[in-house]
């Protein structure tokens, strides 16, 4: 997520390592390569090939640019990587929650 949800990051990371440990899962943050300190034995992926997709869509899309940000050199939509889930093809069980989700 980005700075302005460093503060639900504590919060989610206790409910997520609860219910990954009861799963007896691994725990993943997409949309970042670094780990944050309130989830540091969290696996931390940031889905290359879904953000130069993203990327490309927005270049082609004047609407859908008004809302986007750039992070290292391309233009992303946080919603729009939320499709990152999907390429997850290695587990068997994708749970899916935001940060802000209470």
């Amino acid at each position: 997520g980005s700075a302005g949800y460093a503060c639900a990051m504590p919060l989610w990371c206790q409910s997520a390592t609860q219910l990954a440990d009861r799963l007896n899962a691994s725990l993943v943050v997409i949309g970042s390569k670094y780990a944050s300190e309130d989830c540091p034995h969290a696996m931390y992926i940031w889905p290359q090939e879904t953000a130069q997709a993203v990327h490309r869509y927005l270049l082609k899309s004047p609407t859908a640019r008004v809302h986007a940000r750039k992070k290292n050199g391309q233009l992303f939509e946080p919603n729009l990587l939320k499709i990152a889930v999907l390429s997850l093809t290695q587990f068997e069980l994708v749970f899916f929650a935001d940060l802000d989700v209470d």
